[in-house]
């Protein structure tokens, strides 16, 4: 298979996986609400119908039709030792926390119509809207556990094996790219994009998806952990909390940054057995009726987020 071609199948399965996930939420959860007693439709719902669609359609669905596509420049697991591991977590957060604020900067504007005209600030970020479900176990175990493991299988071992012959950098880029988009909004987009940028990079350097899952968990306790503070009764308590929290964040962040540029020059990228032309990577990685009909589709997804929120001005 050439690779415009390889591109432009997986550009369509992951079309195909998104509809999967985004449908089947909504059906799923619709049927809850029909079907299921009141006190059932509560957290507990909420995150099972996010874990039973991802773990048994989104992930079968795409394995189904990524497995006759060959992998190719997959060599030995590399194990990191725990010193290596380590260096990563704060150079993860920091990526997550810069784009994450990069991204709100650029929204400002419409968050200061949203509060002006009485509207809700955290409907920029859906995701508050999945947290606003409550912070117990539940949440924990989707957003810590569960969610971060099928989503690196998703895109760090079904698509980016698929892309790892076309070169280091051509896989990091495609895959990253489609891990941001698949958050269906602008806000999301940008820190999923950064950290997947990281998370491809470990993958291919180590062969296994063991130490991106680690990274991703570790990011997802640190982004929810905002909630569970929020649940702290004493005043007092909660803004002590809250400051040891930012403090430990802002020292994470500073920490990744520095590491990060001490350690940029060791930084090297593997063309892989079949790499793409250069000056033809465009052309063949994104103009293809596959990827067309993905990017057109997240297109949509963005649009409808900001008609949505326009319509509540």
């Amino acid at each position: 298979m050439s690779a415009r071609k390889t591109f432009s199948r997986l550009g369509f399965v992951l079309l195909l996986v998104m509809a999967v996930a985004q449908g089947g939420q909504v059906l799923l959860l619709k049927l809850g609400y029909w079907l299921l007693p009141a006190d059932w439709q509560g957290e507990w719902m909420t995150y099972a119908v996010l874990e039973i669609v991802m773990w048994g359609m989104a992930l079968p669905v795409m394995w189904a039709l990524t497995r006759k596509i060959p992998v190719e420049g997959k060599g030995e697991v590399r194990k990191l030792r725990t010193r290596e591991f380590l260096f990563l977590v704060p150079v993860t957060e920091a990526a997550g926390y810069i784009c994450n604020l990069f991204g709100i900067i650029l929204l400002i504007p419409l968050i200061l119509l949203l509060v002006l005209k009485g509207g809700n600030p955290s409907d920029i970020n859906p995701l508050f809207d999945l947290l606003g479900h409550g912070a117990g176990v539940p949440m924990f175990l989707a957003v810590v556990v569960f969610s971060p493991v099928v989503e690196e299988l998703l895109f760090r071992w079904l698509l980016l094996d698929r892309l790892r012959r076309f070169g280091d950098k051509t896989a990091i880029l495609i895959s990253a790219l489609a891990f941001g988009l698949f958050h269906g909004n602008p806000l999301q987009f940008l820190y999923a994009t950064a950290v997947g940028t990281i998370f491809a990079y470990i993958t291919l350097k180590t062969n296994t998806v063991r130490y991106s899952i680690g990274l991703h968990m570790i990011l997802n306790l640190f982004g929810s952990l905002a909630m569970y503070v929020m649940m702290i009764k004493n005043p007092f308590l909660m803004l002590k909390v809250t400051v040891l929290l930012l403090a430990v964040i802002f020292g994470m962040v500073v920490t990744g940054i520095v590491l990060l540029c001490i350690r940029w020059r060791w930084i090297r990228f593997a063309p892989g057995p079949d790499p793409v032309p250069r000056g033809a990577g465009f052309r063949t990685a994104v103009l293809n009726p596959g990827m067309i009909c993905f990017l057109l589709c997240c297109f949509v997804l963005f649009t409808a987020f900001f008609v949505s929120l326009f319509i509540q001005l």
